[in-house]
């Protein structure tokens, strides 16, 4: 009996649209997953951000809760009866004496560059500050963030 050598009749390895498939895929993967790590580390930053902000907030209300029911609205205003004043009044880190006395402008570019505070102070149930049964005071920061505009605000009621 005569053996013959059996022949493969098939190569051996995969062909060229095998193997460009799998590297096409393979591309895809990697390009998803490396998009995701750079997602991440935007939404990190922008978490750290928005900490920074609210411990900026929480520093200015709790500079506010310093002063007295009537210093609040006596501080900020240069009228020369603040008690009958009767709109809101709106206090702005950039540009108002006290707030920068507080130092709230430097230690808010310390923590976020380029960023700011408003105090809003309304009266409820009063014709004016001074007759007002309480104040609602509203503290909103302001920040940049890639090319817009953030904001958060805190708000309580003084009595």
């Amino acid at each position: 009996m005569m053996h013959r050598s059996q022949r493969r009749t098939s190569s051996a390895g995969f062909s060229l649209v095998e193997v460009m498939l799998a590297l096409g895929l393979l591309s895809a993967v990697l390009i998803s997953i490396s998009s995701l790590f750079i997602l991440g580390g935007k939404r990190i930053a922008q978490g750290r951000e928005r900490t920074e902000a609210l411990s900026v907030g929480i520093h200015v209300m709790e500079s506010l809760d310093q002063m007295s029911y009537r210093g609040l609205y006596t501080n900020f205003t240069t009228a020369s009866d603040p008690g009958a004043a009767t709109g809101p009044l709106v206090i702005d880190s950039r540009t108002n004496n006290v707030a920068l006395g507080l130092g709230w402008q430097n230690m808010i570019d310390s923590k976020l560059e380029g960023s700011y505070v408003t105090v809003t102070l309304t009266r409820i149930a009063g014709t004016n500050f001074r007759s007002a049964r309480a104040l609602r005071v509203t503290t909103t920061i302001f920040w940049d963030d890639l090319n817009r505009t953030r904001n958060i605000t805190l708000e309580t009621v003084r009595f």
